[in-house]
């Protein structure tokens, strides 16, 4: 185990692993600690990129905080989970709605309601959308008078 102290630099650490916390002549980071992986935790003090980072070795569960207004969660360099601007992604670093999710969709339980008059479908781009009528709306040919309604065939 060995300890160093010049200019207000200290480090703690094995032959692979240990904690720096260093002083303002270094760019980038303000404390670290790192394994024979990478590291595990970085802070920093680089307003314009990464503030937080915890864990940065390929395959492992991360999460980071940037400048920008973005957290990410996952699995490394995967966008698994993206918080961007008051925006959420799933699989994809740039969101474009509220909630975007790149890949397939599961819902366990959904409540199923034979009355109802509104649906969601896939519009223009895969944005998912409300239908209330048209070709297959309460009086189309899968509404309720149509060939496949209540009062059809």
């Amino acid at each position: 185990m060995g300890t160093t102290a010049p200019t207000g630099k200290f480090q703690v650490h094995n032959d692979g692993s240990g904690i720096k916390v260093l002083n303002e002549d270094v760019t980038g980071q303000l404390f670290e600690v790192y394994g024979d992986n990478g590291s595990l935790l970085t802070i920093s003090d680089d307003l314009s990129d990464s503030l937080l980072r915890v864990n940065d070795a390929a395959g492992l569960p991360v999460f980071e905080v940037f400048a920008n207004d973005t957290v990410i969660a996952g699995q490394y360099n995967q966008n698994d989970l993206v918080v961007t601007g008051n925006k959420v992604g799933i699989s994809t670093a740039a969101p474009s709605g509220t909630l975007h999710v790149h890949g397939d969709m599961y819902l366990k339980d959904a409540t199923t309601n034979a009355s109802a008059t509104e649906f969601l479908v896939l519009g223009a781009n895969n944005v998912v959308e409300k239908r209330t009528g048209g070709s297959q709306g309460t009086t189309g040919t899968q509404g309720t008078t149509g060939t496949q309604g209540t009062t059809g065939t």
